[in-house]
């Protein structure tokens, strides 16, 4: 990875770590197009982080579908980017492509440590709560995997533009 471009995406990254996501995504529509497969990978995926953190959830979407076609079928991180497109998909009212999207984001997941898992499983309960499938939404919320809650908290930071708000039980 080129020193320079990989110096731009940590910066980028921490601007839009402080709230300064116009700043970041104009750099990150630059490193976009860079030749550089992986510098481009991950500026479609800060990008799709910084639209999803400011409200655009159709271009973060179109940023993730991106990476995920780019990336293909040997994804690893292809579970936690399905979640992410669940969120900002259900955000966009598309709730019943939204639970798919959850559902084949738990089954790629498997490998993965439970905290992801976690977070996918309580955001997918309450897709399931605000479509009044509130039965549905607890007894997931119930199979919710033990997992690191140091870890968790520290993900649910770093995944905090894809974390719905917890459902009033």
């Amino acid at each position: 990875m080129n020193k320079a471009e990989q110096k731009e995406l940590e910066r980028s990254s921490e601007l839009s770590d402080k709230g300064k996501h116009a700043e970041a995504i104009s750099r990150l529509e630059i490193l976009e197009t860079s030749a550089d497969r992986e510098v481009h990978d991950m500026a479609l995926n800060y990008l799709a982080d910084a639209y999803a953190a400011t409200g655009r959830n159709a271009d973060a979407e179109a940023m993730l579908r991106r990476s995920i076609g780019e990336r293909g079928g040997t994804n690893e991180g292809l579970g936690s980017q399905l979640a992410a497109l669940a969120v900002v998909v259900r955000r966009q009212g598309r709730d019943e492509e939204a639970e798919e999207l959850y559902l084949r984001a738990l089954d790629e997941q498997r490998p993965d440590g439970p905290e992801i898992k976690a977070i996918t499983s309580r955001n997918m309960a309450y897709l399931y709560w605000t479509t009044g499938r509130r039965e549905l939404a607890l007894e997931l919320l119930d199979r919710v995997p033990e997992c690191n809650e140091g870890f968790l908290d520290f993900l649910t930071g770093v995944m905090k533009p894809y974390i719905e708000p917890e459902i009033p039980v």
